[in-house]
């Protein structure tokens, strides 16, 4: 599959614009993939090095939300996956936990096409935090979505025991607990 315009390894530069996302509670949340930005260059604060990003946004479900909720990773793209790079992913990489939970085997050395990622579905853990006075949510970690108790195998009964078997090892008869007792001497 050829790279839609604007992956063939051009990177866009993105100045520092914020958007507010939604506030939402801390939880566990279903999520689908409903677009993938292009990638663009930041510069990383910690290490003072301009670094290349993507945007992924993730929408969130649960009972207890009134609608879909939209929230956003940003994922830095390893060098391994930049233009000249050798294809390595570390797996504490952001990048390497996403396809991870959505489904993709990772020893196999998937082909790196975040643009089909559109669709595919995940958990998430979202953390709230605030930042420049404005309470905002985030995505913190990524997991494969669990089957659903319908979609689980049937439990069976337990294997009954069977009580025909020889006793226990020292079950052997025992004298009544009052005849175990040793009384006390009373001195007066």
């Amino acid at each position: 599959m050829s790279a839609p315009e604007g992956w063939e390894g051009i990177v866009t530069e993105v100045g520092d614009g914020r958007q507010q996302w939604p506030v939402i509670p801390e939880d566990q949340y279903e999520a689908e993939i409903v677009d993938v930005g292009k990638p663009y260059e930041k510069v990383d604060s910690f290490k003072n090095e301009t670094v290349t990003k993507m945007v992924v946004t993730f929408r969130l479900t649960a009972d207890f939300l009134d609608e879909p909720v939209d929230i956003p990773a940003f994922p830095r793209i390893p060098n391994g996956l930049l233009p000249g790079g050798d294809g390595y992913v570390d797996e504490r990489t952001t990048i390497f936990k996403i396809m991870k939970a959505l489904g993709f085997d990772m020893k196999a050395r998937p082909p790196f096409e975040p643009w089909t990622w559109v669709g595919m579905k995940c958990r998430v853990t979202t953390m709230n935090e605030t930042k420049d006075g404005e309470e905002t949510s985030w995505i913190e970690s990524f997991k494969p979505l669990v089957p659903t108790r319908a979609a689980a195998p049937a439990r069976t009964a337990a294997p009954t025991r069977n009580t025909t078997s020889r006793a226990p090892v020292g079950a052997g008869a025992r004298a009544p607990l009052a005849s175990r007792v040793q009384p006390e001497d009373d001195e007066e």
